[in-house]
């Protein structure tokens, strides 16, 4: 192939604001324009040192359809917050990640929204590694270790250890507040039981009656027997008419002696021996007569 030669004139002062060779590679061309993507061939490597730029590049300098490789930018170090605007949406597509991202690849003070996770159906056991810390749950959560208040909650078949409290766990002896509603603590509940057995008297009456003329003996007329432990509390007797002596008496004990009865009602709150053993024979003797007919006597007793 004949080599091609070709030339051409230019005067002095002219200024060539920019020249290359034409399509057939046989002519320099002085240009006036700004170098466009027609004269640089796309597979063209410019080192970036090349480029004799004043300040720094802006987004008006970069096409808004422009792919920069991330390999083309010469970094010194990590990307850092200070190299990102606040405003950036950056696409976690643009991110060339190779396996999950973990604790490391996350600052210990980062804060991601929830809105930044693209998350389909809810979060299972499975996605989480671990606890997560009382502090990074915000709003109404319940945590395990946090003091919460609760309204209009069922729990089905809760286990309850250790010791309850509440306006309503009620701690009355008396029951006074008399709640449809409250609970009521074990203590008070024993008390207010052992306290209505102990105020709670059983009265008991033996009573004794003979007709006729009276005649001195002992264990006259009905004996009986005591059902539990009592306590004497008043003895009545009187007679049709005359006057006489009377005694009751269990097996060893004399509950009261020598205790005078007319023909009127008498009484008496004083007893040699008030306590009754349950089992015990209770017995009514009379020690002396003095035209006596017909007897009625009442020993109340109380438990």
């Amino acid at each position: 192939m004949a080599q091609v030669s070709k030339t051409r004139t230019y005067n002095t002062g002219d200024t060539l604001t920019a020249a290359y060779y034409n399509a057939d590679r046989d002519e320099i061309i002085a240009g006036v324009n700004s170098i466009d993507n027609t004269q640089i061939a796309s597979d063209a490597a410019i080192a970036y040192s090349k480029l004799n730029l004043t300040g720094s590049i802006v987004n008006a300098d970069i096409s808004a359809t422009a792919a920069i490789a991330y390999s083309k930018l010469n970094l010194a170090g990590s990307i850092v917050d200070a190299d990102i605007s606040s405003s950036a949406a950056i696409s976690y597509s643009k991110l060339n990640l190779t396996g999950n991202i973990v604790n490391a690849d996350i600052s210990d003070s980062a804060a991601i929204a929830y809105s930044k996770l693209n998350l389909t159906g809810a979060i299972q056991d499975s996605d989480l590694a671990g606890s997560i810390s009382p502090s990074k749950i915000s709003g109404t959560a319940v945590t395990l270790s946090g003091t919460e208040t609760l309204s209009n909650k069922t729990l089905s078949s809760p286990v309850i250890n250790g010791s309850v409290s509440g306006s309503a766990i009620k701690d009355e002896d008396n029951m006074a507040s008399n709640s449809a509603t409250a609970l009521a603590t074990q203590q008070s509940i024993k008390a207010y039981v052992d306290n209505k057995v102990a105020s709670k008297k059983v009265n008991r009456a033996f009573t004794w009656g003979i007709r006729g003329t009276l005649v001195t003996g002992n264990a006259q007329g009905m004996k009986f027997i005591a059902p539990q432990n009592l306590t004497c509390v008043k003895l009545y007797a009187r007679t049709g008419s005359g006057s006489c002596t009377i005694r009751i008496k269990e097996p060893s004990e004399t509950l009261k002696n020598s205790f005078s009865v007319s023909s009127s009602v008498s009484s008496t709150t004083s007893f040699d021996q008030n306590d009754i053993e349950a089992g015990d024979l209770i017995t009514l003797d009379i020690t002396s007569v003095n035209n006596a007919v017909d007897l009625w006597v009442t020993l109340e007793c109380e438990q």
